[in-house]
């Protein structure tokens, strides 16, 4: 956040509050101009083909949305995500207006650092929803505290209802033919980080230089929605672009990532019921002996909700 004297500094559970609502934040997504964090050259674009001839775009474009509405008031680039919850509910295609908004659902101290959960919601310009996003972030501050403390009594950002989705693309052949213990072909990456203009900022984990002295890291993090965009995309390339629509990713983030880093994008089917496939999902990183970075689960519905 920003004091009077324009002064950027990081704000502690005193200046965030359940209740706080931000944006909308604004803006058009044209064909073949992505944000900064989007590593396009890494997309396989073929599963994102719909069926009336159009592309999709992947999710993943839309993954940072409600981080950077968040960020633009509270934070300055020292942040950590601890878990994320994706839920998609149709897919993108460009060009398109997109509006997203963050609602502050909850407060609290966990293990003497301060969190704060809230729910952002990703929309195209007629209001029809794109995507939900469910976060708990650790606030990465010098404030540290002796006790935890109890939420404020509201209810947890991921136990909140989310609207009914309804689907308009047929669920994935071959989802129906998967098998408890398939795995699907593991993707492998080397972690981007788009380098902005005069860099990422002098407070900023996505800084070489703040990332090794703050945070004791090899470099510079690549950002989250990046490495969760190589999920998104392993279970894409294997269900197709009714993925956008019927997929859910609930992961947490368990190490960081640097920049250059091999890193490889795994799915396991966990179970499969007459509702749908759940896999476990995971990001790891041969940079640091294979730990994992990302670990959590996938859902893909096949019927009707």
């Amino acid at each position: 956040m920003t004091t009077d004297d324009g002064e950027r500094v990081e704000p502690t559970l005193d200046t965030v509050h359940s209740g706080d609502r931000l944006g909308p934040n604004v803006y058009g997504l044209e064909p073949g101009v992505y944000p900064d964090y989007f590593d396009a050259a890494a997309i396989d674009w073929t599963w994102l083909q719909l069926p009336d001839g159009r592309t999709a775009l992947p999710h993943s474009i839309a993954f940072e949305d409600g981080n950077r509405t968040f960020s633009l008031r509270y934070l300055s680039g020292r942040k950590l995500n601890a878990r994320v919850r994706h839920t998609f509910f149709r897919p993108l295609v460009a060009p398109v207006g997109i509006s997203d908004s963050v609602a502050v659902e909850r407060t609290l101290v966990r293990r003497g650092r301060e969190h704060v959960e809230y729910l952002a919601t990703v929309s195209d310009q007629s209001g029809r929803l794109l995507m939900t996003s469910q976060s708990d972030w650790v606030m990465n501050s010098s404030v540290r505290h002796d006790h935890d403390s109890r939420p404020d009594g509201a209810v947890s950002v991921f136990d909140r209802a989310l609207p009914k989705r309804e689907f308009s693309l047929p669920p994935s052949p071959r989802a129906h033919d998967m098998q408890v213990g398939d795995e699907l072909p593991p993707l492998g990456r080397e972690a981007w980080l788009y380098e902005p203009p005069g860099g990422h900022g002098p407070n900023s984990v996505h800084g070489d230089e703040y990332a090794r002295r703050v945070l004791g890291t090899r470099g510079a993090i690549v950002l989250g929605s990046t490495v969760l965009g190589y999920v998104n995309e392993l279970l894409g390339r294997a269900l197709g672009p009714s993925w956008l629509e019927r997929g859910s990713l609930d992961v947490r983030f368990t190490s960081p990532i640097v920049r250059n880093d091999p890193v490889t994008a795994r799915a396991r089917v966990a179970s499969v019921d007459g509702q749908g496939v759940e896999f476990e999902v995971q990001v790891t990183n041969a940079a640091d002996d294979d730990q994992q970075a990302i670990v959590g689960t996938a859902r893909y519905a096949l019927g009707q909700p």
